[in-house]
Order: C-alpha cells, then sequence, then structure tokens
C-alpha cells in the first residue's frame, strides 16, 4: 500500500506556519529529521496553535530510531522488540490506522496490543488482556466529558461528606450526571465514606475514559505511557512520574544510553495532535431506513448502554504547563483547525454524540479477560494544574469481568469490532453480548430481518469524519462542510 493512502496531504493555512518550514518541515515522511520544541517556546506563545499541531502530527508518524531513544534496555541490548513486554513497533501508525487508513485511526486485528501480563519475566499471550487498537478522532471531547463528570460526582460526595459531619448522620446521595447513574455514596460524620454502592466508574469518582476497562483519565496520560510501552520512548514527564527526586532530562532509566528522549514540549505537541484531529460523524441521518435503525436502537434498549449523546458544558480543551501556563483550544473553532468540528448550542455547550455512557459493565462471559487491571494514579492535569503529580491513595485493579461502553461513533470504519477485534462483523458482536446487555442482545435476535438490515444501516452511518487528516484549511466553506446530525 502506497505511503499516501496513510498519510494524507495537511493544508497549510497561515503565512506564520509557512514562514517556518525550517522549524516544521512539510514532509509526510516517517523518517524524516527530527527537530526537538521545549515547552517554553509554547508557553511564551511564539508557536501558533497549528504549528504545534504539526509537529506533534510529525512525531506521530515518526519512525523512532535508536538515537531517538528507541528500545528498552532492562538488562537487555536494545532495541529489543517484543510484542508481549515491549517495546512493539517503531511507530504510532504501526497499529493505528492499519484498519481504516486513516493517521491514528482505527487497527485491525493484526495491531492488537498485549497489556497486564500475567508473567513480566515470562509472559504469555494467553495470559495477557489482548486488545484491538482505537482510533483517535473525537478522543478529546470524552477527555472534557469525563472532566465534567468527575468533578460533579466528587462534589456530591463533598457535599454528603459536609451535611454528615454536620448533622452527625449519615449522608447518602445517588451519584448521577449527565443523565448517566453511577451508584451511590453515603457518607459518615467522621468523613468516612462508604464507596461500596459506587457502580462503573472508580471509588475515588475519577472517570477514566481510556482503553478498553477504562483506565487512564486523559490523552496526554494516555500518550506518555504508550510512548514508553510500544516505543521505548521514555518522556520526562513519564520519568517524573517514576521518581520526581531525579532529573528526567538526564536520567537514563531504560539503560538505552539515551537521555531527554522526549521533552514537555514535544509529549504537549503529540498530544495535542490526537486533541484536535476531527471527530466521528453521523451521515445520512435524512435517510428513511437510517432513521427506522436509529428508533429500533431505542426501542430495543441498546440506547441505555449507548447513549446517543452526553451534553458538554465547555468544549475548551486546556494544558497547564510545569511553568503554570495554560494552552487553551477551542475544539469548535473551524477557521484554526478545520471541518469536522462539534457545533456550539445556544447556551455555548455541544452534543457529543459519542453513543456510549462512559462507564464500565459487565456484558458476560465473551467480554471476561484473562487479567485485571491496575489503575492509573497519575492526577489529571485539570485538577489545580497537576503537573506529573501521583494520587495519594490506592485503588483496587478493575475486575476482568469489567469493560467501559465502546462508543459506536465512528463504528462503520472501526472493523473488526469487539475489545480485541475478534468480531469480524458489527452483527457479530451485537450477537456476543451477554450479562447487562442480554435482554438488547436478545431482542435484536427477535427483529425481522428487515429490522435487523435497517438497524445495522443506522450503525453503518456512523464514520470517521469524512472531511481525513484536514486539521486547518483557508477555504471557509470548507470549514463548515462537515455533515452533522440536528439537535435532539
Amino acid at each position: 500500500m502506497q505511503r499516501k493512502t496513510f498519510l494524507p496531504i495537511l493544508v497549510c493555512a497561515t503565512t506564520s506556519w509557512l514562514a517556518c518550514v525550517d522549524v516544521f518541515p512539510p514532509s509526510d515522511d516517517p523518517d524524516a529529521g527530527r527537530q526537538r520544541l521545549e515547552q517554553a517556546r509554547i508557553d511564551s506563545g511564539e508557536l501558533s496553535v497549528p504549528e504545534v499541531m504539526y509537529l506533534g502530527r510529525n512525531l506521530a508518524i515518526r519512525n523512532w530510531k535508536l538515537e531517538d531513544g528507541f528500545g528498552n534496555g532492562d538488562g537487555r541490548p536494545a532495541p529489543n522488540i517484543n510484542r508481549l513486554p515491549g517495546p512493539d513497533s517503531t511507530s504510532c501508525m504501526s497499529c493505528h490506522g492499519l484498519g481504516n487508513g486513516v493517521i491514528l485511526g482505527w487497527g485491525n486485528n493484526a495491531g492488537n496490543v498485549l497489556v497486564s501480563l500475567d508473567d513480566p519475566v515470562n509472559p504469555t499471550i494467553a495470559g495477557s488482556n489482548e486488545r484491538n487498537t482505537p482510533t483517535v478522532h473525537g478522543l478529546a471531547l470524552l477527555e472534557l466529558l469525563a472532566k465534567e463528570i468527575s468533578l460533579e460526582l466528587q462534589a456530591i460526595r463533598d457535599e454528603a461528606v459536609v451535611e454528615a459531619q454536620a448533622t452527625g448522620s449519615d449522608a447518602t446521595r445517588v451519584l448521577v450526571s449527565k443523565g448517566v447513574d453511577y451508584g451511590s455514596i453515603t457518607a459518615h460524620p467522621d468523613g468516612t465514606v462508604d464507596t461500596s454502592g459506587v457502580q462503573g466508574i472508580d471509588a475515588d469518582l475519577r472517570l477514566r475514559p481510556f482503553h478498553a476497562k477504562g483506565h487512564e483519565a486523559t490523552i496526554r496520560i494516555f500518550t506518555r505511557g504508550a510512548l514508553n510501552r510500544h516505543h521505548g520512548i521514555q518522556s520526562t514527564e513519564f520519568l517524573l512520574m517514576k521518581d520526581a527526586t531525579r532529573r528526567p532530562d538526564t536520567w537514563d532509566a531504560d539503560e538505552d544510553g539515551v537521555v531527554n528522549e522526549l521533552t514537555e514540549g514535544e509529549l504537549t505537541a503529540m498530544t495535542l495532535f490526537q486533541v484536535c484531529m476531527p471527530i466521528p460523524q453521523e451521515v445520512d441521518q435524512e435517510d428513511e431506513a437510517i432513521a427506522r435503525g436509529r428508533q429500533l436502537m431505542q426501542s430495543i434498549g441498546c440506547t441505555e448502554c449507548h447513549v446517543p449523546f452526553l451534553k458538554l458544558n465547555d468544549p475548551t480543551w486546556r494544558y497547564t504547563s510545569s511553568s503554570g501556563k495554560t494552552l487553551s483550544v477551542d475544539l469548535t473553532e473551524t477557521q484554526t483547525l478545520g471541518a469536522g468540528r462539534p457545533i456550539r448550542e445556544t447556551d455555548g455547550s455541544v452534543l457529543v454524540r459519542l453513543w456510549g455512557d462512559l462507564k464500565r459493565h459487565d456484558l458476560g462471559p465473551e467480554s471476561h479477560e484473562p487479567l485485571d487491571q491496575p489503575v492509573d494514579l497519575s492526577k489529571p492535569n485539570y485538577e489545580g494544574g497537576a503537573y506529573a503529580q501521583r494520587i495519594d491513595e490506592t485503588l483496587p485493579p478493575i475486575p476482568k469481568e469489567l469493560m467501559m461502553t465502546t462508543e459506536l461513533w465512528g463504528g462503520r470504519d472501526t472493523g473488526p469490532w469487539w475489545h480485541d477485534g475478534s468480531s469480524p462483523t458489527i452483527e457479530d458482536a451485537v450477537l456476543r453480548h451477554g450479562g447487562e446487555g442480554q435482554a438488547s442482545r436478545d431482542a435484536f435476535v427477535v427483529l425481522t430481518a428487515e429490522e435487523r438490515a435497517t438497524l445495522l444501516a443506522f450503525l453503518d452511518s456512523l464514520q470517521v469524519a469524512p472531511v481525513g487528516e484536514i486539521l486547518v484549511t483557508a477555504d471557509p466553506e470548507a470549514n463548515s462542510s462537515a455533515r452533522v446530525t440536528p439537535s435532539e
């Protein structure tokens, strides 16, 4: 397959960007020369958002080299490529995009990753959690939804504690945010909280939307972990999380002979590129068959977990750097970001058409994994501007029986399906639902052949943004050309 299939042309829009070609080579070549980036250049405003995004794009398609820090020593010679303990690939594009030919898109089964190994010394494939590579499109909106939900649930808990201490009696509160029920908590007068009634989320009420089990809170946290796990590239931020007493820019933690493998600024650029990717779209909703299929999703109960949309109050993504400077990006701003953006409602919010509920469920034996998975204890950046800080608490691992509801947006372009890519068709994935999804699965089975076809036609209308990889464009009409459905 030709490289152009995977790396569509990026359209430049501003003269300032074009003036920076010496700093940001306009290359679709994963082997192009690497330009280093310090966070200070971003904090100072010297670089525009498109310039930072473009450098992040070049890092995302880069084939990492030994001189970059590729490979992980751990007592073994670099590059030490190994599918089980890693590193297992030279580029993000080794897996992301193999399934649909889009930069940082979905991966097919050949690009599956193996996580939570049963034995780090002598791991086995059967003793690992096998995962299909997800698409990056739209993840920024999931991060922002998780932020708002987490803060709302924690506020409910904190109010219950205040009431219990003031009255001297237990105070029980239901945990509902954006219409999703996360169970309940009971606060005691001594300030402790009974979290045994919490459902589908961790006991600390931090919603972690990333990975199949939901164990990481932000795109940045996911990215720095993936760089280490898959490429052996250790960012300075990753090293600060390992040991905050050491200088991360001079510490060769993986003993591969390279230090300062990825700076804070480079991690910001990679994160920003992912944040600004076009979002998945609903297309052809005026088609009669697709409209009937959409209605069937509700009538057979699929929308109890695959919620059509959640309301995001503030569609602005922010990152506060180690120096305290905050970078803000309005994710609805088409002049900078291009087509494929969410549309603001009259109150400034957006309806995120994710077809999911950001909650863990038990879908029966077909979805159970071999191992529980530890929760990532990184403090999200949105909590007081936290930079490379660890949450000072412990949490039990996520049970092997629980999985996050898979968002159906972009579903047409994300095959094969199921968390490990083991379903060749969407219909096969539907038929594998058990546990909490059994009733909807059974209702699907008794539909007529025509009804099944219309429901599947609707699912086929959910696709990765048809605008492709366009990040910015000088054509205002193109910026507004993304197809969206009317507000419900």
